[in-house]
């Protein structure tokens, strides 16, 4: 039920922040008269988050056509952290908003809560909008962070027998025989791991051994039916060796 849930919120980015959106400026509006609509969104948005966390681990691959690429499906997590911080800024700006209308002059903490919500909406926006993250290419393995870019040429695992290994619900681990292949661009430190939260590990590192280890199936990353192939293939249970 809740998977289904994280599905169809995952499905529909805009609508689920519309909704955070309008609820905020309802709440904002009544909140001098009727504070339980905010307080039980308060309270479910986090619920839901962690839940999110624990158990939404899809094996799943978004096509991207340009450049043509495999990107990790972005993680829920973020999407609702965000829809929570639309509605912590919104409704307290609009509730001070609606004191300084009436007159009332004890909106502060409404006002500096809302302000400091409209900064991690940002931040938070940047998360969800940002083609960040690890997106699988011909060529390589490419992980986007926001200080830093990181390239793992599939060369660089080369005569290694396990490349890829599920590290825990949120990494895989990466082992290479040729680390001074590997390319780093702005603030970046190298390491043999992967975080890729909201998505299955083990799927990941399945796929990662298939292209290391058959050459010939590189060109058709970031195709449909290669997608399709792959979730066939390689989602279910992981069997880490």
């Amino acid at each position: 039920m809740l998977n289904k849930l994280f599905t169809q919120v995952g499905r529909h980015p805009n609508s689920v922040l519309l909704v955070c959106l309008a609820l905020a400026i309802a709440v904002g509006l009544l909140a001098t008269e009727d504070r339980i609509v905010g307080s039980v969104v308060l309270v479910a948005v986090p619920g839901l988050v962690i839940l999110a966390d624990y158990r939404f681990h899809p094996a799943n691959l978004t096509v991207r056509a340009e450049p043509r690429a495999f990107d990790l499906t972005n993680h829920v997590v973020n999407l609702l952290s965000l829809g929570g911080c639309i509605f912590l800024a919104t409704s307290h700006l609009v509730e001070f908003g609606v004191g300084i209308a009436r007159g009332d002059g004890s909106g502060s903490v409404a006002l500096v809560v809302g302000l400091v919500a409209l900064g991690a909406t940002a931040v938070g926006g940047v998360q969800v909008l940002r083609p960040a993250g690890v997106r699988l290419r011909p060529d390589g393995i490419e992980d986007v962070r926001a200080f830093g870019t990181l390239f793992v040429p599939w060369e660089a695992f080369a005569g290694v027998d396990y490349p890829a290994v599920a590290g825990g619900r949120n990494c895989v681990l990466l082992t290479c025989s040729a680390p001074g292949t590997i390319r780093k661009t702005g603030w970046r430190v190298y390491g043999p791991l992967l975080w890729v939260p909201g998505n299955d590990p083990g799927f990941l590192s399945r796929v990662i051994h298939e292209y290391v280890h058959r050459p010939e199936l590189r060109p058709a990353i970031g195709t449909a039916a290669e997608r399709e192939r792959l979730i066939a293939a390689w989602a279910g249970p992981p069997a880490v060796p």
